[in-house]
Order: C-alpha cells, then structure tokens, then sequence
C-alpha cells in the first residue's frame, strides 16, 4: 500500500529505531509504516504519559527563561524524504534553540540540569532535528516520574500540579556536524537500501520477525542444510515442550484428585499448598462470571525441601 508524504519521511522519533538505539520499536517496525503502511497506533502508558504532561512541562521551562525571551511551535519542516517537527523553538537573546519535552519513569538514565547525559536515542532525535531546522542548541526540559510508592502522593492532582510538586530538569544538547552527518547518511542508506528497494531490514528478534507480514508473492527458496537443521531442532523442541506440557497437566490433575475439596495441604503443621476458589467476574455480555479452584505452593513448601 501506498503512503503520502509526509507519512513517507523520515521523522525524528524514526532515527533511533533505524539506529538501533531506541527501546520503543525497531527498524523493521519503521519500514513496515514507511512501505506497507501498516502503523501501531496503539498509545502506550509511556506514550500516553508524556502527550498527558508535554504543555505543562513547556510551561514550567517558560518559567525558568530570562524576561522577554519566547517559546513557539514552529511549523513541521520537510525535506525530501526527512521530516522534523519538534516541539517548540525558543527565542533567548535572539537566539534560538529547540525545545523537546520529556517524560520518563527511567530517572537513572538521565544526569543533572544543564549536562548533556541524555538518553542516546533522544540525542539522535535532537540532532536530527537540529539538522533540519538548522539550530546549534536544542534544551530538553524532562519530568521524572518517581517510584510507584511516592507516586500515590500525587493522587488527585492536576498535570499542572504534578509538574510544579515534581520539578524539571533541563539538558542540553549541541549540534554536532560529524555526527549528524553519519546519521543522515545511516538513515539515507536505510531509505535506499530498503524503503526504496521495498527490501524488508533483517528483525532484530522473534517478535519483530512475527510483526513482518511482507512477503513476494510467488516467491520461492531451496532450502539450504542450515534451513533443513533449525526444522530438525524447532521439530524436536517442540515435540519437547508438548511432552512437557503433558506431564504438567497429569501431575496437576493427579494433585487436584489427591486433596479433594480441601483448601489446603500442610507439612508439619504448616501450609505447603492452597487451591482455593477464585472467582472471574463478567466482563462482557457473551463472557458470564466464572469460578475455577487455583492451586499455589506456599514458601513453606520450597524452605521445607
């Protein structure tokens, strides 16, 4: 299928993937978007996180600005098949520089207000950026989500709220021409290689393999010996694990039938195992409530050995 610019370029968010540098997807999950079109749209808790507390924390950035200076969104710059569009751009003195606005749970990835250590997938994407806008400095104000412990103290109250309780940092990052030179042109041999070619990159896992649908139609191969060998064992480990699963499902029904209707198994007096009732409440009108009996070692059980 298809895809119109600028849905076919490259963004900032991109580069990380394409580098093999960002935890969030791979290569191959930008080449499924760029050439099939096929995008997880799907907002994750992270995702979902900083869209939440962007604007509140640009405006606590505001505030750490001299008198007179200005933030703005500026409009999304494409090139060719390149692509940025960043947050804002601030105007200090005269001069500008990108803002990006974080938030992240990852606390320990990142160092102090004022340094550079930011995460390296976001330093590609500051460069990146950097780059197209052609701007030597980009600020990174970022919020750090605390521990899910402290978290509950923040219940109940606003992004604002949360952002002025927590603070901000606020790191920089500097233009580099030899490195963003080098990522351009690792990016532009991906767009070359495989966008263009309509060549799939190799997946980096099993999962990023199960996510590529692409195939040539009509396409045929010879198996080769190493082929006819991972069948061999995928076969074996298989038959393995059917086994396995077997003697798991005997063994449990065997325990079930030995304790009966009682809730629990004792060893000298302390309980080794549970299995008591647990109840699934109806989630939608075709699924009703359920009850099924779940059988649990205790700890005594493992020190008892």
């Amino acid at each position: 299928m298809a895809v119109s610019a600028p849905q076919r370029t490259v963004g900032g968010s991109d580069v990380g993937a394409i580098l093999g540098l960002s935890p969030f997807k791979t290569k191959l999950d930008v080449w499924r978007g760029l050439v099939l079109h096929d995008r997880d749209n799907t907002e994750s808790p992270a995702m979902a996180l900083g869209h939440r507390f962007e604007a509140p924390v640009l405006d606590a950035y505001r505030r750490t600005l001299p008198e007179g200076s200005e933030v703005n969104k500026p409009p999304m710059v494409v090139r060719g098949w390149r692509r940025a569009s960043v947050d804002s751009i601030a105007t200090i003195d005269r001069w500008r520089r990108i803002v990006e606005a974080k938030t992240t749970a990852h606390g320990d990835d990142w160092g102090e207000t004022g340094t550079d250590q930011v995460p390296l997938h976001y330093q590609t994407q500051c460069l990146w950026y950097m780059d197209l806008y052609e701007i030597d400095e980009t600020d990174v104000p970022v919020l750090i989500w605390p521990e899910p412990y402290k978290a509950r103290e923040l219940l109940g109250l606003a992004p604002a709220e949360i952002v002025e309780t927590l603070g901000i940092k606020v790191l920089r990052v500097d233009y580099n021409k030899a490195l963003a030179d080098k990522i351009r042109s690792e990016v532009e041999a991906f767009w070359t290689d495989h966008v263009e070619a309509q060549v799939p990159p190799a997946p980096v896992d099993l999962a990023d393999a199960k996510r590529n649908w692409w195939a040539a139609t009509g396409k045929t191969i010879e198996a080769e010996p190493r082929l006819i060998e991972l069948l061999l064992e995928h076969d074996k480990i298989k038959q393995a694990a059917d086994e396995i699963e077997g003697r798991k499902e005997a063994s449990e029904f065997e325990l079930r039938r030995l304790i009966g209707d009682a809730e629990t198994v004792t060893r000298d007096g302390k309980p080794i195992v549970s299995l008591k009732t647990t109840t699934r409440a109806a989630y939608t009108a075709q699924v009703a409530e359920t009850k099924y009996r779940s059988l649990r070692t205790l700890k005594a059980w493992k020190t008892a050995q």
